[in-house]
């Protein structure tokens, strides 16, 4: 389902639970796991399982609850775990440095790889009888992008578009951590691949914001069911660290409509050129930014969520908050996670849903939901849905939209009501007494008050019964009143 073309607004309805370190679970097949390492998430095709994608060569499924009311997190329920290798047809090969994991609707899995490129894994109906998922590698990469690949900074992120028809192919979009090691440094290449050839069809760049200790792509979502690299938008989570400053999380808008596909360029550099491939910063045109979250240890979430080494996000389908579109959601849901690096000094495994409140927000979306922080007897920290959090507006930053400006809406509507109403009345009383009918309808009761016996007039001169005046009075009764007579002020 794509995501309407709205601009955003603000950050609300957190929540969150957190799995604590050396959590372990049974598996459907009756194996133990230990939950650590998730560095990605996607949901299944029911909209209710959730696969995080670990880096130690493993994926776990959970299924997720969430308090449909107030659009709260409420529960993790760990089902199964896959042992993921290289490997096919009965070859086992090493294990998978997984990063990023995408699903099409039909049921077919990617997984990018930190260290090469990206695999396919066995469609979602051949899981449940398996305990190891074996892959098959989706194309070959450029030998520029092959060789420039830097440790440990490679494909961390991965999104998928469905194909647009029967005959089209799904496409795959992955994302550079770092740079090329021939490119400037706060470069992140972007890049789209046929999921069926594996063919590279688009590359496009987009320059890190200036930031010490420097940040790195970590996740991609796609907005657009319709969009790509090459023109669509996407939701990006970055990541900085240092021993000194901690963790840093942002989360940007990026718009790759317009942007130069930089696929001829062997190295982005700032300054002189270092072959006749080679491409100047300065004279591409980048992916548009827009900072919509930034998460540090002096900013923490929604006041009170402390930040970690968040590498995972996901879009949560509205049906499974209970509601029939994003309009109806007003915004989309994230579901974040962080990778834990198997450390008990880190928080635990933590996973945080929040709105990205649209700013042009559905009247049908509910913003009085019930905050519950009642404990949910998991055993895991759950976290209340919180309301406005920390949130850069990209048009303007002190903007906020609320029942204030509902409430002032419909003041002006009542005021102008009653200035018509009053205009009404007054040019009713002017015609009353310009006119006589002040005299005339004054006339007319005192004649009904003072009724005069007219049974000794002639029959043809009297009403018949029933009969109603000029005036619109019924008769029966108005004795006294004459057929045809005009009647004055003066009777």
């Amino acid at each position: 389902m794509a995501v309407p073309k709205h601009s955003f607004a603000g950050v609300d309805r957190v929540s969150y639970v957190v799995v604590p370190y050396g959590h372990s679970f049974i598996t459907a097949k009756g194996a133990v796991a230990r939950v650590l390492g998730i560095s990605g998430l996607a949901f299944a095709p029911d909209n209710v399982t959730l696969l995080a994608l670990c880096d130690r060569s493993a994926i776990f499924s959970a299924t997720v609850e969430f308090d449909i009311p107030s659009m709260e997190l409420k529960n993790i329920s760990w089902r199964d775990r896959w042992h993921v290798v290289e490997g096919s047809g009965g070859h086992r090969g090493e294990d998978v440095d997984g990063e990023g994991i995408a699903m099409l609707p039909s049921g077919a899995v990617f997984v990018s790889h930190e260290a090469s490129f990206v695999y396919r894994l066995p469609s979602w109906n051949y899981w449940s009888h398996a305990t190891e998922l074996p892959t098959q590698p989706v194309g070959v990469l450029p030998d520029y992008v092959a060789r420039g690949l830097v440790s440990n900074l490679a494909f961390e992120s991965l999104a998928v578009r469905p194909g647009t028809s029967p005959w089209d192919s799904p496409l795959l979009i992955l994302g550079l951590e770092g740079p090329l090691s021939r490119d400037f440094q706060r470069v992140r290449r972007l890049l789209e691949v046929n999921a069926t050839s594996g063919e590279i069809l688009c590359q496009k760049a987009v320059l890190a914001p200036v930031n010490n200790p420097p940040l790195y792509l970590t996740e991609l979502v796609a907005l657009d069911d319709a969009g790509s690299v090459c023109s669509g938008r996407f939701l990006s989570l970055w990541r900085s660290w240092s021993a000194s400053a901690g963790n840093e999380i942002r989360v940007y808008l990026l718009n790759t409509a317009g942007a130069e596909d930089v696929s001829r360029c062997t190295s982005i550099v700032q300054g002189d050129l270092g072959g006749p491939s080679d491409c100047v910063l300065s004279n591409l045109a980048m992916v548009k930014m827009d900072m919509l979250l930034r998460w540090a240890p002096d900013l923490p979430l929604d006041g009170r969520v402390p930040v970690d080494n968040y590498e995972g996000m996901v879009l949560v389908p509205p049906s499974a908050l209970g509601r029939a579109s994003y309009d109806d959601l007003g915004g989309v849901a994230l579901l974040l996670v962080n990778d834990n690096n198997d450390s008990p000094h880190q928080v635990g495994t933590q996973f945080v849903l929040l709105r990205l409140r649209f700013a042009e927000e559905s009247a049908g979306a509910d913003d009085n939901a019930t905050i519950r922080n009642s404990s949910n007897g998991s055993g895991f920290d759950r976290g209340g849905a919180g309301s406005a959090s920390t949130m850069l507006d990209p048009i303007n930053e002190n903007r906020e939209l609320g029942n204030g400006e509902s409430l002032l809406s419909v003041i002006v509507a009542c005021a102008a009501v009653a200035v018509l109403l009053s205009m009404c009345v007054l040019a009713g009383y002017c015609w009353f007494h310009r006119t006589g009918a002040k005299q005339r309808w004054r006339g007319y009761l005192e004649d009904l008050a003072s009724p005069r016996d007219d049974f000794a007039l002639p029959s043809s001169q009297r009403h018949p019964a029933g009969a109603v005046n000029p005036l619109g009075v019924d008769c029966r009764g108005c004795a006294g009143t004459l057929v045809g007579q005009p009647m004055s002020a003066d009777v």
